[in-house]
């Protein structure tokens, strides 16, 4: 319930911008609206920042727990962006512990202790220099000296 309240927040700030690109296609905003609660919000999921955008701020709201911060919005809002688009992400213990499969979802490593991070973006690196073929590469370490 609280994620479908949320929904109508949502389409409540793109209406406007919804209105045209539904035009552009030949329909109308009735066309839209007139669907069910559950068929807006997994059209609104459809879409994968507004996907982690909802998720978080509906998982951020069930932890009761924890007084909701002003930078919240502000989290939400990067790693909307981020987790769809980015490998790995960077960002506090709250939002790096409370996974909600949004990084299995998009395949995006999330976490908040940079060797952690550090020892992901070398596998990752391993993985792809494997996957082209260089199994020299795949199998050494990078080396930390500068020259």
């Amino acid at each position: 319930m609280r994620k479908r309240a949320y929904c109508v927040l949502v389409m409540d700030g793109i209406q406007t911008h919804l209105i045209s690109i539904l035009k552009e296609f030949g329909l109308q905003w009735t066309d839209l609206a007139s669907r069910s609660p559950e068929a807006l919000v997994g059209f609104l999921q459809s879409v994968p920042t507004l996907d982690v955008e909802i998720t978080l701020f509906t998982e951020r709201n069930e932890h009761r727990d924890r007084r909701i911060d002003p930078n919240d919005e502000i989290d939400i809002g990067f790693l909307s962006l981020a987790t769809p688009c980015c490998d790995l992400i960077a960002t506090e213990k709250f939002w790096a512990t409370h996974r909600t499969n949004l990084d299995r979802k998009y395949g995006t490593y999330v976490g908040h202790d940079l060797n952690d991070l550090l020892a992901s973006l070398r596998d990752r690196i391993k993985c792809a220099q494997s996957l082209r073929g260089d199994p020299d590469k795949a199998t050494s370490t990078p080396s930390t000296d500068r020259d």
